[in-house]
């Protein structure tokens, strides 16, 4: 056996390992795209489907019901249902 046909019988050797490798890399990164896109795809659906959530969430946040008024800027709170509608 020569020192060429040798080297070659590595190659094909270590060929055959790294196609494995890169196939689990590539059936890694589908399932990995596909977990994140399920992910995706079921917030985005309870965001209309859940809209009462949504609003309490809505009039939550500017109302600023939670702040401790003490020092705080609380002039800046919403209180218009008008709004919360608009913004919702």
């Amino acid at each position: 056996m020569t020192v060429h046909s040798r080297v070659a019988q590595c190659r094909s050797a270590h060929r055959g390992s790294v196609r494995f490798g890169y196939s689990l890399i590539r059936v890694a990164k589908a399932a990995l795209a596909l977990s994140m896109g399920s992910f995706a795809g079921l917030a985005a659906a309870g965001n209309p489907l859940d809209s009462d959530t949504n609003m309490a969430f809505v009039v939550h946040v500017p109302s600023m019901d939670t702040v401790c008024t003490a020092g705080q800027p609380v002039w800046r709170a919403v209180n218009s249902h008008l709004v919360h509608q608009s913004v919702f």
